[in-house]
């Protein structure tokens, strides 16, 4: 590949990837950080539920909540291979006039007569509001439910809180400056905290080095304005070498304090239920059964 065909393909991989991110572009948000779940969904703390993640646009965010209840009750219905008539009944709670997270629902399907009722939890949600170049706008919105895995059985669904703080894990990967904000999710200031020291450690490796030259200098010269003149040069590489220093030890304490301190994104928080009690149905008997989880 010669050098003008190598360029041609350069520009057309950069003109590609600027189409591409200006294809669209995210106007708004219910949080700034995108909450860890979506990359990294929890792992449910015992075999009677488990955890699903239903993602859909619309151009209400009322509607794309709706749209999430449809699209989840057809997928219980294929999951489960339930066909017959469905039946929705939800109910949650509303906190000034917003829906109360963890809700309580349940969708109850008639299988030949036969009722059949699966329960879930709304656990959490996040929503983006994206424009595209055709000028339309709609919201997606990421909602994380758990789910009972049989019908007509309440789960032993885990007790979940969600944080942005990170505590003493943050603060120990901040050691390596920026890793502690990625880690966070702060992936911008991460990169800027590291990218600042990066270059704080070069402006005082390059200033060191050019006052020893100077300072080298002044030894081999027997001439007055020379050393007078390299002296002022070496004298202004001490400073400036020493705002770096400062500036360095500055950046890492706001590194540690802001690892400490400063929100992340929302991550889960789970209390695994070691003990679960549930109701037993079967042609034999009625009764509670209970498992142990190590």
């Amino acid at each position: 590949m010669n050098n003008f065909t190598y360029r041609i393909v350069l520009l057309i991989c950069m003109l590609t990837i600027f189409t591409n991110i200006q294809a669209q572009k995210t106007t708004g948000h219910s949080e700034n950080i995108r909450p860890s779940w979506m990359d990294n969904p929890p792992i449910p703390g015992n075999n009677t539920f488990y955890y699903r993640t239903i993602v859909n646009q619309s151009s209400t965010l009322e509607q794309a909540r709706n749209n999430s209840l449809t699209d989840l009750s057809e997928y219980i219905k294929k999951e489960m291979d339930i066909s017959g008539e469905i039946r929705i009944r939800t109910t949650s709670d509303m906190v000034n006039d917003k829906e109360d997270i963890q809700s309580y629902f349940e969708y109850n399907y008639d299988i030949k007569s036969q009722p059949q009722k699966i329960i879930y939890n709304k656990v959490d949600e996040y929503w983006e509001y994206i424009c595209y170049p055709d000028g339309s706008c709609k919201y997606s919105l990421h909602t994380l439910y758990m789910i009972a895995k049989e019908s007509n059985k309440r789960a032993a669904f885990d007790q979940i809180r969600f944080t942005r703080k990170y505590g003493i894990s943050a603060v120990a990967r901040s050691i390596i400056p920026g890793w502690g904000q990625l880690y966070k999710g702060s992936t911008a200031k991460g990169l800027c905290i590291m990218g600042g020291e990066v270059a704080l450690a070069g402006g005082i490796i390059s200033f060191e080095s050019m006052r020893s030259n100077y300072r080298k200098k002044i030894r081999q010269t027997q001439n007055a304005d020379h050393i007078r003149n390299y002296s002022t040069k070496a004298n202004n590489c001490t400073t400036f070498r020493n705002i770096c220093i400062g500036g360095a030890a500055a950046l890492y304490v706001y590194n540690l304090v802001d690892a400490l301190v400063a929100n992340g994104a929302k991550r889960t928080i789970i209390r695994k239920n070691k003990i679960t009690y549930y109701p037993v149905a079967s042609p034999d008997c009625n009764g509670v059964g209970l498992s142990y989880h190590f």
